[in-house]
């Protein structure tokens, strides 16, 4: 697992390494948001590793909404339009990452 930091986020952005994720239906109601620009703190990294950190970097929820966790778990993924597995996909620096929840319950 990812032991890097996003502590440093306004100093990582600047330096133009990011990712913008882009969340739907019940994705979006987690993170607060239809899309962000997040920090990514090396240029390629796996999709995974940048998933599981994902839950840190968005505002936390008034508890209302279902959890960034749980919603990741579940979620499928694209990047750049392109489905991609957690287990082997990788995002680099100035991708796009969808991030699609199941369904109507699927």
């Amino acid at each position: 697992m990812m032991t890097e930091s996003f502590a440093h986020t306004d100093t990582v952005l600047a330096r133009g390494t990011s990712v913008v994720v882009r969340f739907y239906a019940g994705a979006a109601e987690a993170a607060g948001a239809e899309e962000l620009t997040l920090p990514l703190p090396r240029t390629a990294m796996p999709l995974g590793d940048f998933v599981d950190q994902l839950p840190g970097m968005v505002p936390a929820g008034d508890g209302s909404a279902p959890s960034m966790e749980r919603v990741c778990a579940r979620s499928s993924f694209l990047v750049n339009g392109t489905r991609a597995k957690r287990e082997s996909g990788v995002i680099n620096d100035g991708d796009r990452l969808d991030i699609l929840p199941p369904f109507a319950g699927g």
